[in-house]
């Protein structure tokens, strides 16, 4: 193909080369802003979690699955089944992670445009999704008496959640994000320790690892 018949590409603008970016409510600001610093460890979070999903499909090559005996049919299917279940769990929390970057990006206090208030609202249901899912992978996991050493990506997505809790620190505390989208985050970060412990003692059937004092 001839280079005059390629297409500008719209992913490049050029509008930010002098360090800046809009908000969705057009305020422009620098790309280091705690607005953008927020919205940067979302989107790490969110393509953190998209690698969780890639470790999800390559776990039963990797634990031998393919190899299941007979009588382990019915282990076998309710493994499929949670796999599944957590994989579409991940997509969920994803397009929430959206949302959540949205709603940072649209500043409650100072956008004027009650249209966009609405649309980049953060709906408290979704800290109670989160809620009712930590409590079921909590109850299938075994009673946590010490530290445990993480292993998988969902605790690097945790450890990523936790910063990106960090970074929205500041702008809670000026009202610029509303409370619900805050405990969103928080919420987060607990289910995602609760579904890394859950990987690793259900599914994988491995002996979590105890922190020892040397």
């Amino acid at each position: 193909m001839s280079e005059e018949n390629i297409k500008k590409s719209k992913l490049y603008t050029a509008t930010g080369d002098k360090g800046q970016t809009s908000l969705y409510n057009g305020e422009r600001v620098f790309k280091n802003s705690e607005y953008m610093q927020a919205v940067g460890d979302i989107d790490e979070l969110s393509s953190c979690l998209g690698i969780f999903k890639t470790e999800i499909r390559e776990i039963f090559y990797k634990a031998g699955f393919e190899s299941i005996l007979p009588e382990d049919e019915k282990t076998y299917s309710r493994h499929l089944s949670e796999l599944f279940n957590i994989s579409q769990l991940v997509e969920y929390i994803q397009s929430r992670l959206l949302d959540l970057g949205s709603h940072v990006a649209t500043p409650r206090d100072t956008t004027k445009s009650e249209i966009k208030l609405e649309r980049t609202d953060f709906n408290a249901e979704f800290v109670t999704r989160l809620e009712k899912e930590i409590d079921y992978y909590d109850s299938q996991c075994p009673k946590l008496t010490n530290f445990i050493l993480p292993s998988g990506h969902a605790h690097m997505a945790r450890t990523i959640c936790r910063r990106a809790e960090r970074s929205l620190i500041p702008l809670l505390m000026e009202n610029h994000i509303s409370n619900d989208a805050f405990i969103f985050i928080n919420r987060l970060s607990d289910l995602l320790f609760a579904i890394g412990r859950f990987m690793q003692t259900k599914i994988l059937g491995e002996r979590e690892i105890i922190y020892k004092k040397h």
